[in-house]
């Protein structure tokens, strides 16, 4: 009720915004700052209230106390969701060196923390090393991107196990914390995990308190037009790129639930809605009771024409997601005509569509933002799908297959982010293009690669990618 309640003041913020008002720019950059401090800091408070649940579950298992954990668990995801808007700008956590791998990366492969079905003895749990904090945050991504060791998914692993129910989320029994071999090593996993994610959290937190020499200073202090770039950049990212593509498209395009955010719990609904409520948090300057001047009044004050265009695209985020069946994985099955895909898809759309907005909004006050929409950007992610095309084959034939998936996997994923300039342009093109990558990821994938098939897909897809790319030159 609380997250259907805050979407309805959005919608509401959203309908009222209408009259003009006469924002500075430093002032905006600062209501970003300050929203950012009051976002971190409701999920640093709830990380804390998660690892103190784990403590007095590692003290006493019981079923209750477990319960008790995976209610936090859910709660202190959906307090940090909002703050993913604060990404993509070079800020405390995903700059270099930054803990965003630490605190929310995945898809996370199971086998890497724990036992599975298919492997009762895999993972660091079953390792012979002691586990430290230490050992944790070197085991991150340390063989590769799914190898996740730490944050709120390598936890949610932990809380729920494997989900291999079709309707529901993941079932760890309670002895496999309190009989079952390791018992005590996955209680003292959980609660290093979960020290380390209050801490992770904590510094990111320190980087915007007011009042200090951190970020949030040198943010202020600096021009207000990177300020305003910045966040800009965190609208149209989060919209176009993280969300619509990575965490929806994916999982929609692969029909596979591994490729859902929160896919042991099966929470990535609530993910989703309040990764939205995020963005119309920073556009509307507004989060709970307090508000300031905003990005929203900045540019109605240039352009009421821009601003109505992202309010529109900004609610109608918000009505199609929450169209999505739940729990998210339920959307995935069946044929593009079933109403859960075709709710998905609806809502993919539609925040391609506010990536676009975002884009014309940034304009209205002079931010120019180069994004997957535009031809310009297209054009780039193309040369770059035509050069990873070659690096795959010669990974394959070099016989380095896992390498060759992963930058198969990241191929499909930089797809995601231009396609939808090209789709106008050239449809014949467009289903060219997917057909070949889909089949060279296909290969690259498979337990044992041929090599003559991926030449075949690799020559298809260089092919029409380079017939495309004086189409996009043209629409520049």
């Amino acid at each position: 009720m609380r997250l259907l309640a805050a979407l309805a003041v959005v919608l509401a913020t959203l309908a009222a915004s209408t009259r003009a008002v006469a924002v500075e720019p430093s002032e905006v950059i600062a209501t970003h700052a300050e929203l950012a401090w009051r976002s971190y800091g409701a999920a640093a408070s709830a990380a804390s209230l998660l690892a103190a649940r784990i403590d007095a579950f590692a003290a006493n298992p019981d079923q209750a106390s477990l319960e008790a954990c995976r209610a936090a668990w859910r709660e202190a995801h959906a307090s940090y969701s909002p703050t993913e808007v604060f990404r993509f700008q070079d800020g405390p956590i995903d700059r270099e060196g930054g803990p965003e791998t630490k605190i929310n990366a995945w898809p996370l492969d199971e086998q890497w923390v724990d036992a599975t079905l298919d492997d009762p003895t895999a993972g660091l749990i079953n390792r012979t090393a002691p586990l430290t904090a230490e050992l944790l945050i070197a085991a991150n991504e340390q063989d590769g991107e799914k190898n996740i060791a730490t944050g709120y998914h390598a936890i949610e692993f932990l809380l729920w196990g494997q989900d291999r129910d079709p309707v529901g989320p993941g079932n760890r029994p309670l002895s496999d914390f309190t009989t079952a071999p390791q018992a005590a090593r996955r209680r003292q996993y959980l609660q290093l995990s979960a020290q380390l994610l209050t801490t992770h959290l904590s510094q990111v937190l320190a980087e915007w308190a007011p009042g200090t020499a951190n970020y949030r200073q040198r943010l202020m202090a600096g021009p207000p037009a990177a300020g305003l770039h910045a966040a800009f950049t965190g609208l149209v990212m989060m919209a176009g790129d993280e969300l619509s593509g990575e965490r929806m498209a994916v999982a929609y395009e692969t029909q596979d639930q591994e490729e859902e955010q929160s896919c042991f719990s099966d929470s990535t609904w609530q993910d989703i809605q309040q990764n939205i409520a995020g963005m119309a948090m920073v556009w509307t300057g507004r989060l709970g009771d307090w508000q300031g001047p905003s990005l929203r009044a900045l540019v109605a004050a240039r352009s009421a024409t821009a601003a109505q265009a992202m309010d529109a695209a900004l609610a109608d985020s918000v009505a199609r997601a929450a169209d999505i069946p739940q729990p998210f994985d339920q959307a995935l099955g069946g044929g593009n005509d079933s109403p859960g895909r075709a709710a998905l898809l609806a809502a993919i759309e539609a925040l391609e569509a506010q990536a676009d907005a975002t884009v014309g909004a940034g304009q209205a006050v002079g931010v120019v933002l180069d994004f997957g929409a535009n031809a310009s950007n297209a054009i780039v992610g193309c040369k770059e799908l035509i050069d990873n095309s070659g690096e795959l084959i010669a990974l394959l034939k070099g016989g380095k297959p896992a390498e060759a998936g992963v930058l198969a996997d990241a191929m499909f994923k930089r797809w995601l982010s231009i396609e939808t300039a090209i789709t106008p342009i050239a449809p014949t093109l467009y289903r060219d293009i997917e057909a070949a990558l889909f089949g060279l990821r296909s290969v690259a994938r498979s337990a044992q690669p041929n090599l003559a098939t991926a030449a075949a897909r690799h020559i298809a897809l260089q092919a029409a990618l380079k017939k495309v790319l004086p189409l996009l030159q043209t629409a520049k």
